[in-house]
């Protein structure tokens, strides 16, 4: 549950091992979920939350903190240094690759971003 930052890579691989990996470039944040976006948005209550089979990975490139000294924004908005201004352009790279031998996730996700495809 909940966001990771400064991610630089991540597998989701079944009981065999196979799956998928993303890798940033340099870094990422990710999610993954039994529950899709629009599911969290549209209850009240944890136990309303919509729960699928399926694995939602959410890769981004960043994103603006929940409001000052606590999460119920008591205190105001979010620091300056941890708010994405609008202004200028972001470039967010990463790459996708299927993990389909048990056991190579870790060995293909320390081949870093530039080696990924070879």
């Amino acid at each position: 549950m909940g966001n990771r930052t400064d991610v630089r890579w991540v597998t989701l691989t079944n009981a065999q091992g196979i799956g998928l990996l993303a890798v940033g470039n340099p870094l990422m944040e990710i999610n993954a979920l039994h529950a899709t976006p629009r599911a969290l948005e549209n209850v009240h209550h944890p136990d309303e939350v919509a729960i699928t089979r399926d694995v939602i990975l959410r890769v981004n490139y960043r994103q603006t903190g929940v409001g000052g000294d606590n999460s119920w924004n008591a205190s105001g908005m979010p620091y300056e240094k941890y708010c994405i201004k609008p202004e200028g352009t972001y470039r967010f790279v990463f790459r996708l690759k299927p993990i389909l031998t048990a056991n190579s996730s870790m060995k293909v996700g320390k081949q870093g971003f530039n080696n990924l495809m070879r």
